[in-house]
């Protein structure tokens, strides 16, 4: 204990002059830095102190300063940062017609120009993507669709071939029974279908004429020629018959409600048998005239036209009930139309 004691002695003794040494170098670096301040420094004796004090930074800024690089980059950046000096304002100097059409030719060829490259680019963006799909559509997705159909077609020739075994599995009979079934069927569909065209299979009677324009031939009319009517051609004596006389009420309009005619017509039949036919039937015929002329007005009966639409009507109805022969011509002998 006692030679341990001793020891530590000898220690803190030794260690006291050191923290003095300490101290006073501290006490006198601010002295220094007084003294450099005050003084000034150099920039030969900033260096000679880096290099005392920090040899790598010294030669890592000679480094620097012999890059040709980083100083034209330094040039630069000052280069940009200077500001151009205002330019004196100019007069505005009223520009000719040629200089004047110049400029507006430039700005619309500019634009096509500007417009016709957008064209361009778009469509060569369009034919990249066409090509691209197709290119994907080729590597990708035929594949699969052709492999797809290839699954299904092989599922439908299973399948045949699956119904071919059991047909061929069953008795006789059944065949004969299934192929019937199936003649039966197909028949039924084609029938229907011919009938939805309009054909009838089979016909019992060839089909009715309908038209002549089906089975006519068209024949055009010389203009140069004279025709003759028929009546003309082979003139016959004329048999006329006096109808009985017909009343009739009109049809009532506006300012005329209860409008009244009264008519009485010669017939120029054709033939003697006509003649006979219209004198059996004249109440049976005016009953058909009455009915036919029920629909005129006062204004039409009293108009001229109304007038030969009359005859022309009791024409067509004599004729249209007649068995044989035909009605020439109408003459009136009575026409009294009251209001």
């Amino acid at each position: 204990m006692a030679e341990q004691d001793s020891e530590n002695k000898d220690n803190q003794q030794a260690e006291a002059p050191v923290s003095e040494e300490v101290v006073s170098e501290e006490a006198s670096a601010p002295q220094d830095d007084l003294n450099i301040a005050g003084e000034g420094l150099s920039l030969e004796d900033l260096d000679s102190l880096l290099e005392s004090e920090d040899p790598e930074f010294q030669k890592e800024m000679q480094e620097i300063s012999e890059d040709d690089v980083l100083q034209s980059a330094e040039v630069e950046d000052e280069v940009e940062e200077s500001e151009p000096e205002p330019s004196a304002p100019q007069e505005d100097v009223p520009l000719s017609r040629f200089k004047k059409f110049k400029v507006f030719l430039v700005r619309h060829i500019q634009k096509w120009r500007g417009r016709v490259n957008g064209g361009v680019r778009s469509s060569i963006n369009i034919a990249l993507a066409l090509k691209s799909w197709t290119l994907k559509f080729i590597k990708t997705d035929l594949p699969l669709i052709i492999g797809k159909v290839t699954r299904k077609i092989k599922a439908i020739v299973d399948f045949l071939k699956y119904l071919i075994s059991q047909f061929r599995a069953q008795s006789r009979m059944k065949k004969l029974f299934l192929l019937g079934l199936i003649l039966i069927f197909s028949g039924t569909i084609y029938l229907l279908q011919q009938n939805i065209k309009g054909r009838w299979i089979p016909y019992l009677s060839p089909p009715l004429v309908k038209s002549f324009l089906e089975k006519g031939v068209l024949i055009r009319r010389d203009a140069t020629l004279k025709y003759v009517s028929l009546d003309l051609a082979f003139p016959e004596p004329a048999f006329t018959v006096l109808l009985k006389r017909i009343t009739v009420n009109l049809k009532p309009t506006r300012g005329f409600a209860n409008p009244l005619a009264s008519f009485q017509f010669y017939v120029d039949a054709d033939t003697q048998d006509t003649a006979i036919e219209l004198r059996h039937r004249d109440n049976e015929l005016s009953d058909y005239i009455s009915r036919e002329l029920e629909g005129f007005t006062y204004l039409e009966a009293t108009s001229s036209r109304g007038r030969r639409k009359i005859k022309n009507i009791v024409r067509e109805t004599i004729n249209q009930a007649l068995n044989r022969g035909r009605v020439r011509a109408i003459y009136a002998k009575t026409y009294e139309v009251r209001p």
